[in-house]
């Protein structure tokens, strides 16, 4: 992965994160990047609350199939005050329950369509 916080920012201006998991014949590495210094950001008044913006960039290598690897950029705000650790769990919990869901919605979607 590369670092995408090499410009404009300096790297004392984020806090990092990194997860490599292995399972279901996949490969996925995350870097999580918290910037808490936003004087650069010009619209954070617009955000009452606002602690942080979290960029998350995602690469997953299917090793079953030996694809080329694919990467996802995901950009968050956030107003939570805990560690870069902390948002990224967050983060991870909303998609898992997002996919949860969505899990539900075919199941039921394809027991109506039999």
């Amino acid at each position: 992965m590369h670092n995408p916080c090499q410009y404009p920012l300096k790297k004392d201006k984020y806090e990092m994160y990194r997860t490599l998991e292995k399972g279901h014949g996949r490969i996925e590495e995350r870097g999580y990047y918290l910037f808490r210094d936003l004087d650069w950001f010009k619209e954070k008044k617009q955000w009452t609350g606002l602690s942080g913006l979290l960029f998350t960039e995602c690469r997953r290598s299917d090793i079953k199939n030996a694809t080329e690897a694919k990467t996802e950029i995901r950009l968050y705000i956030t107003s939570a005050q805990g560690s870069v650790e902390e948002i990224a769990q967050a983060s991870r919990s909303h998609w898992e329950i997002e996919n949860n869901l969505h899990w539900v919605l075919m199941l039921v979607f394809e027991k109506i369509n039999g």
